[in-house]
Protein backbone atom coordinates (compact mmCIF):
# COMPACT_ATOMS: atom_id res chain seq x y z
CA UNK A 1 0.00 0.00 0.00
CA UNK A 2 1.43 3.62 -1.13
CA UNK A 3 2.54 5.29 2.12
CA UNK A 4 0.72 8.09 3.57
CA UNK A 5 1.56 11.68 4.11
CA UNK A 6 -0.58 14.16 6.63
CA UNK A 7 0.11 17.88 5.92
CA UNK A 8 -0.79 20.20 8.14
CA UNK A 9 -1.04 23.82 7.68
CA UNK A 10 -2.58 27.33 8.64
CA UNK A 11 -5.90 28.03 6.51
CA UNK A 12 -4.59 30.75 4.73
CA UNK A 13 -2.88 30.85 1.19
CA UNK A 14 0.71 31.47 2.42
CA UNK A 15 0.48 28.37 4.34
CA UNK A 16 -2.01 25.96 2.37
CA UNK A 17 -0.38 26.82 -1.23
CA UNK A 18 3.07 25.49 -0.67
CA UNK A 19 1.80 23.19 1.22
CA UNK A 20 -0.21 21.98 -2.03
CA UNK A 21 2.90 22.35 -4.21
CA UNK A 22 4.63 19.49 -1.55
CA UNK A 23 1.49 17.35 -2.20
CA UNK A 24 0.73 17.02 -5.53
CA UNK A 25 5.10 16.20 -5.89
CA UNK A 26 4.49 14.09 -3.15
CA UNK A 27 1.64 12.37 -5.23
CA UNK A 28 3.69 12.44 -8.63
CA UNK A 29 6.00 10.22 -6.15
CA UNK A 30 3.59 7.51 -4.98
CA UNK A 31 2.15 9.03 -1.67
CA UNK A 32 -0.98 9.37 -0.47
CA UNK A 33 -2.12 12.78 0.60
CA UNK A 34 -4.07 13.91 4.37
CA UNK A 35 -4.78 17.52 4.94
CA UNK A 36 -5.25 18.46 8.65
CA UNK A 37 -6.39 22.27 9.09
CA UNK A 38 -9.22 24.24 10.13
CA UNK A 39 -12.22 25.56 8.78
CA UNK A 40 -10.98 28.47 7.12
CA UNK A 41 -8.79 25.93 4.85
CA UNK A 42 -12.27 25.24 2.72
CA UNK A 43 -11.84 28.66 0.89
CA UNK A 44 -8.32 28.09 -0.12
CA UNK A 45 -8.02 24.46 -0.56
CA UNK A 46 -10.84 23.56 -3.06
CA UNK A 47 -8.03 21.88 -5.24
CA UNK A 48 -5.59 20.32 -2.70
CA UNK A 49 -5.09 17.02 -3.99
CA UNK A 50 -6.02 15.39 -0.34
CA UNK A 51 -7.70 12.09 -0.24
CA UNK A 52 -9.28 13.06 3.27
CA UNK A 53 -9.55 16.67 5.15
CA UNK A 54 -9.13 16.73 8.74
CA UNK A 55 -10.66 19.50 10.50
CA UNK A 56 -8.58 20.11 13.93
CA UNK A 57 -9.84 22.36 16.66
CA UNK A 58 -7.54 25.70 16.88
CA UNK A 59 -6.82 28.91 17.81
CA UNK A 60 -4.57 31.59 18.36
CA UNK A 61 -4.41 33.84 21.33
CA UNK A 62 -3.68 37.78 21.83
CA UNK A 63 -0.73 37.88 24.63
CA UNK A 64 -1.34 39.59 27.56
CA UNK A 65 -4.83 38.15 27.56
CA UNK A 66 -5.49 35.44 29.98
CA UNK A 67 -8.36 34.65 28.74
CA UNK A 68 -7.74 34.75 25.14
CA UNK A 69 -5.03 32.55 26.04
CA UNK A 70 -6.64 29.94 28.32
CA UNK A 71 -9.33 29.31 25.22
CA UNK A 72 -6.57 29.03 22.90
CA UNK A 73 -4.94 26.30 24.83
CA UNK A 74 -8.50 24.57 25.22
CA UNK A 75 -8.84 24.60 21.87
CA UNK A 76 -5.32 23.52 21.17
CA UNK A 77 -5.77 20.10 23.40
CA UNK A 78 -8.88 19.38 21.73
CA UNK A 79 -7.71 19.29 18.35
CA UNK A 80 -4.39 16.97 19.63
CA UNK A 81 -6.83 14.62 20.63
CA UNK A 82 -8.65 14.93 17.32
CA UNK A 83 -5.58 14.30 15.49
CA UNK A 84 -4.16 11.57 17.31
CA UNK A 85 -7.19 9.88 16.96
CA UNK A 86 -7.22 10.33 12.88
CA UNK A 87 -3.51 9.46 12.90
CA UNK A 88 -4.06 6.00 14.98
CA UNK A 89 -6.29 5.14 12.34
CA UNK A 90 -4.64 6.87 9.27
CA UNK A 91 -0.89 5.56 10.52
CA UNK A 92 0.56 7.99 8.44
CA UNK A 93 4.16 8.11 7.84
CA UNK A 94 5.17 11.74 8.28
CA UNK A 95 3.40 14.25 9.00
CA UNK A 96 4.63 17.58 7.38
CA UNK A 97 3.70 20.80 9.03
CA UNK A 98 3.26 24.28 6.99
CA UNK A 99 2.99 27.19 10.04
CA UNK A 100 0.39 28.70 11.01
CA UNK A 101 -1.74 27.81 14.61
CA UNK A 102 -4.07 25.36 12.77
CA UNK A 103 -0.52 23.00 12.05
CA UNK A 104 0.19 23.51 15.92
CA UNK A 105 -2.23 20.46 16.80
CA UNK A 106 -1.57 17.86 14.32
CA UNK A 107 2.16 18.18 14.78
CA UNK A 108 1.94 18.00 18.67
CA UNK A 109 -0.18 14.75 17.95
CA UNK A 110 2.31 13.62 15.56
CA UNK A 111 5.28 14.51 18.03
CA UNK A 112 3.63 12.71 20.97
CA UNK A 113 3.02 9.79 18.95
CA UNK A 114 6.24 9.49 17.97
CA UNK A 115 5.70 9.49 14.41
CA UNK A 116 8.59 11.23 12.23
CA UNK A 117 7.60 15.18 11.39
CA UNK A 118 9.06 17.99 9.70
CA UNK A 119 8.61 21.76 9.32
CA UNK A 120 8.77 24.07 6.63
CA UNK A 121 8.89 27.63 7.26
CA UNK A 122 8.16 29.99 4.52
CA UNK A 123 9.42 33.03 5.61
CA UNK A 124 13.39 34.56 6.37
CA UNK A 125 11.84 35.27 10.26
CA UNK A 126 10.54 31.94 11.66
CA UNK A 127 6.36 32.23 12.71
CA UNK A 128 5.59 32.41 16.27
CA UNK A 129 3.98 28.16 15.45
CA UNK A 130 6.80 26.71 13.57
CA UNK A 131 9.28 28.80 16.45
CA UNK A 132 7.23 26.75 19.33
CA UNK A 133 7.99 23.47 17.61
CA UNK A 134 11.13 23.54 15.82
CA UNK A 135 13.00 22.00 18.43
CA UNK A 136 10.70 19.01 18.70
CA UNK A 137 10.26 18.11 15.17
CA UNK A 138 12.84 15.64 13.03
CA UNK A 139 13.72 17.60 10.72
CA UNK A 140 13.40 21.67 9.38
CA UNK A 141 13.14 22.68 6.01
CA UNK A 142 13.38 26.59 5.18
CA UNK A 143 12.79 29.17 1.76
CA UNK A 144 16.24 31.36 2.78
CA UNK A 145 19.64 30.40 3.69
CA UNK A 146 19.23 32.76 6.81
CA UNK A 147 16.30 32.39 9.10
CA UNK A 148 15.75 34.81 11.88
CA UNK A 149 14.36 34.03 15.06
CA UNK A 150 14.67 30.14 15.21
CA UNK A 151 15.55 28.55 18.22
CA UNK A 152 18.97 27.28 19.61
CA UNK A 153 20.47 25.45 16.73
CA UNK A 154 17.46 24.59 14.60
CA UNK A 155 18.81 27.68 12.36
CA UNK A 156 21.73 25.97 11.70
CA UNK A 157 20.56 22.39 10.84
CA UNK A 158 17.62 24.03 8.81
CA UNK A 159 17.49 22.41 5.23
CA UNK A 160 17.46 25.63 2.49
CA UNK A 161 14.97 24.27 -0.20
CA UNK A 162 13.12 27.48 -0.99
CA UNK A 163 9.21 27.79 -1.47
CA UNK A 164 7.40 25.04 -3.08
CA UNK A 165 5.47 26.85 -5.61
CA UNK A 166 2.00 25.28 -7.54
CA UNK A 167 2.85 23.72 -10.82
CA UNK A 168 0.60 25.95 -13.03
CA UNK A 169 2.17 28.97 -11.29
CA UNK A 170 5.53 27.23 -12.24
CA UNK A 171 5.28 26.01 -15.59
CA UNK A 172 4.65 29.97 -16.56
CA UNK A 173 8.13 30.46 -16.25
CA UNK A 174 8.58 29.31 -19.76
CA UNK A 175 6.49 31.31 -21.07
CA UNK A 176 7.31 35.01 -22.34
CA UNK A 177 5.92 38.00 -21.08
CA UNK A 178 3.84 39.78 -23.95
CA UNK A 179 3.48 43.79 -23.00
CA UNK A 180 0.56 45.99 -24.11
CA UNK A 181 0.22 46.98 -27.65
CA UNK A 182 0.08 50.47 -28.43
CA UNK A 183 -3.20 51.98 -27.75
CA UNK A 184 -4.31 48.09 -26.49
CA UNK A 185 -5.48 47.40 -23.27
CA UNK A 186 -3.42 47.05 -19.96
CA UNK A 187 -4.62 44.09 -17.45
CA UNK A 188 -3.79 45.10 -13.77
CA UNK A 189 -3.90 42.10 -11.52
CA UNK A 190 -3.41 43.46 -7.88
CA UNK A 191 -3.81 40.77 -5.44
CA UNK A 192 -3.38 41.34 -1.42
CA UNK A 193 -2.55 37.68 0.05
CA UNK A 194 -5.19 35.58 0.60
CA UNK A 195 -6.87 37.46 3.35
CA UNK A 196 -6.75 40.84 1.28
CA UNK A 197 -4.02 43.60 2.30
CA UNK A 198 -6.14 46.16 3.97
CA UNK A 199 -3.58 48.87 2.10
CA UNK A 200 -4.16 47.73 -1.28
CA UNK A 201 -7.85 47.42 -0.84
CA UNK A 202 -8.55 50.81 0.18
CA UNK A 203 -5.94 52.82 -1.76
CA UNK A 204 -5.08 50.86 -5.52
CA UNK A 205 -8.98 52.27 -6.93
CA UNK A 206 -7.66 55.33 -5.24
CA UNK A 207 -4.62 55.54 -6.94
CA UNK A 208 -6.01 54.00 -10.42
CA UNK A 209 -8.71 56.46 -10.42
CA UNK A 210 -6.09 59.45 -10.41
CA UNK A 211 -4.69 58.45 -13.93
CA UNK A 212 -5.33 60.27 -16.78
CA UNK A 213 -8.48 59.59 -19.02
CA UNK A 214 -6.46 58.40 -21.70
CA UNK A 215 -5.19 55.96 -19.48
CA UNK A 216 -7.69 54.99 -17.28
CA UNK A 217 -10.27 53.63 -20.21
CA UNK A 218 -7.28 51.17 -21.70
CA UNK A 219 -7.23 49.03 -18.01
CA UNK A 220 -8.12 46.12 -17.00
CA UNK A 221 -8.51 45.78 -13.49
CA UNK A 222 -8.78 42.49 -11.70
CA UNK A 223 -8.26 43.16 -8.09
CA UNK A 224 -8.63 41.02 -4.76
CA UNK A 225 -10.43 43.00 -1.87
CA UNK A 226 -11.41 42.32 1.43
CA UNK A 227 -15.24 41.76 1.26
CA UNK A 228 -15.77 45.23 3.35
CA UNK A 229 -13.71 46.89 0.73
CA UNK A 230 -15.73 45.37 -2.52
CA UNK A 231 -18.61 47.76 -2.75
CA UNK A 232 -16.63 50.60 -2.31
CA UNK A 233 -14.14 49.85 -4.80
CA UNK A 234 -16.27 49.16 -7.47
CA UNK A 235 -18.36 52.26 -6.82
CA UNK A 236 -14.62 53.83 -7.21
CA UNK A 237 -13.77 52.45 -10.36
CA UNK A 238 -16.94 52.70 -12.37
CA UNK A 239 -17.05 56.54 -11.51
CA UNK A 240 -13.20 56.25 -12.84
CA UNK A 241 -14.32 54.87 -15.87
CA UNK A 242 -12.14 51.58 -14.97
CA UNK A 243 -13.36 48.26 -16.26
CA UNK A 244 -12.58 46.27 -13.36
CA UNK A 245 -13.24 42.56 -11.61
CA UNK A 246 -13.72 42.69 -7.97
CA UNK A 247 -13.64 39.29 -5.75
CA UNK A 248 -12.14 38.54 -2.51
CA UNK A 249 -10.28 35.55 -3.17
CA UNK A 250 -9.28 34.40 -7.09
CA UNK A 251 -8.94 30.19 -7.77
CA UNK A 252 -7.28 30.15 -11.21
CA UNK A 253 -4.77 32.66 -10.06
CA UNK A 254 -1.76 30.75 -12.86
CA UNK A 255 -4.32 32.16 -15.73
CA UNK A 256 -4.74 35.87 -14.23
CA UNK A 257 -0.60 36.08 -13.83
CA UNK A 258 -0.46 34.66 -17.74
CA UNK A 259 -2.41 37.64 -18.66
CA UNK A 260 -1.53 40.62 -16.45
CA UNK A 261 0.57 43.25 -17.73
CA UNK A 262 1.20 44.34 -14.05
CA UNK A 263 1.14 42.97 -11.31
CA UNK A 264 1.07 44.71 -8.10
CA UNK A 265 0.94 42.70 -4.32
CA UNK A 266 1.85 42.49 -0.93
CA UNK A 267 5.11 41.11 -0.49
CA UNK A 268 4.31 38.11 1.43
CA UNK A 269 6.57 35.14 0.98
CA UNK A 270 4.51 33.26 -1.24
CA UNK A 271 3.40 36.03 -3.57
CA UNK A 272 6.97 36.93 -3.64
CA UNK A 273 7.84 33.47 -5.09
CA UNK A 274 4.98 32.84 -7.08
CA UNK A 275 5.64 36.38 -8.70
CA UNK A 276 8.97 35.90 -8.98
CA UNK A 277 8.72 32.12 -11.14
CA UNK A 278 5.54 33.90 -13.29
Amino acid sequence: MRKLAVVAAGGTGGHLFPAQALAEAMIARGWRIVLASDERAAAFAESFPAQERIGLSARTFRRGDVVSMAQAGIAIVRGVMQARAAFTRLDPAVVVGFGGYPSVPGLLAAITQRRPTLLHEQNAVMGRANRRLASHVNAVACAFPVLQKAPGRVAENAVVVGNPVRPDIRALADLPYVPPVEGGPIRILVTGGSQGARLLSELMPEAIAKLPEDLRVRLKVQQQTRKESMDGARRIYANAMVEAEIAPFFRDMAGRLRDAHLVVGRSGAGSVCEFAVA
